[in-house]
């Protein structure tokens, strides 16, 4: 990376001087002849171009020639050292300018993140919750609700890129999800989504982090678990205790086995975004998971 923009500055150094030389070179060209052209010679009968005599062909076929000739010599080797100068940095060049676009564009997407995607889905895509109004097939009120908005960070990890470009242009019917795109009636262009999706994929998380992500999810569950079957439990034993349960857990003859298999299937950890139940549980985003929550609920609505 250092190369790159090293042979970039470079390249834009020597730019920058040859730039200056033929500026300054006109410049005193164009001094020089504003003050000839100022001169007074004489009548126009001594002083016009056309009237003139020419240099006798003795002075034209030498002198002049081998000064025309001379500077002819001088510019082809300028030129002949530039363009392989150029095409030396060109690779460069271009591999700067294809870095320096996705920094553009990740800074743009960044900007459309912030005002229309982190209300919902949380700063940097780190998850958070919109509100959301669930209605019948015929549009009448059923209830109000908080959905949880997933985690953004693990996104393409899911999804490929078209497909995040289709969901951000048509949106998720029956959920917060509008369409952002101008195909889908949205006020974003097809590069503004693309810029998006850019931003998007800075944001992702590696592998190590995502592993993290969900062992997290996962243990908040194991400490919830274990709090529950012995309240009692002093803070300083709880970290052993989770160690222990996940330790056996791990294990299919353990009774705690399916009871793992369920944390997996309900991970909290970025707002469900790793989770199974996310899409195999009617009202998982909004929190109607058991029968107490879904009672009457489900029944208007049945996603």
């Amino acid at each position: 990376m250092t190369s790159l923009i090293l042979a970039a500055s470079t390249q834009r150094s020597i730019g920058w001087v040859l730039a200056t030389i033929v500026v300054v070179g006109f410049a005193v060209y164009l001094l020089f002849s504003f003050r000839i052209g100022k001169q007074e010679l004489g009548s126009e009968i001594d002083t016009a171009a056309n009237r003139v005599p020419h240099y006798d062909d003795d002075e034209l076929e030498t002198r002049r020639l081998d000064s025309h000739l001379g500077w002819s010599l001088v510019t082809l080797a300028a030129v002949s050292m530039i363009l392989p100068l150029y095409w030396l940095m060109e690779p460069a060049r271009q591999e700067n300018a294809a870095e320096t676009w996705v920094s553009r564009f990740e800074s743009r997407g960044g900007q459309e993140f912030e005002a229309a995607c982190s209300s919902c889905h949380g700063p940097g895509g780190v998850g958070g919750v919109a509100a959301f109004t669930l209605v019948d097939s015929d549009g009448g009120f059923v209830a109000q609700v908080d959905w949880k908005a997933p985690a953004l960070t693990t996104v393409l990890s899911r999804y490929d890129e078209s497909e995040v470009e289709f969901i951000l242009n048509y949106g998720r019917p029956g959920t917060p999800m509008p369409a952002w795109g101008l195909p889908g009636g949205g006020p974003l262009t097809e590069q503004q989504i693309h810029q998006l999706v850019v931003y998007l994929r800075s944001i992702q998380l590696d592998q190590d982090e995502a592993t993290a992500e969900i062992a997290s999810g996962i243990e908040t569950g194991v400490r919830n678990i274990v709090m529950m079957d012995d309240a009692a439990i002093a803070d300083d034993n709880i970290d052993a205790a989770v160690a222990a349960w996940l330790e056996d857990a791990v294990d299919p003859s353990s009774d705690n086995y399916l009871a793992y298999g369920e944390l997996l299937f309900n991970n909290p950890a970025a707002q469900g975004a790793n989770s199974c139940a996310r899409c195999h549980t009617p009202g998982f985003s909004y929190g109607a998971i058991d029968a107490d929550s879904t009672d009457g609920l489900l029944a208007e609505w049945p996603g």
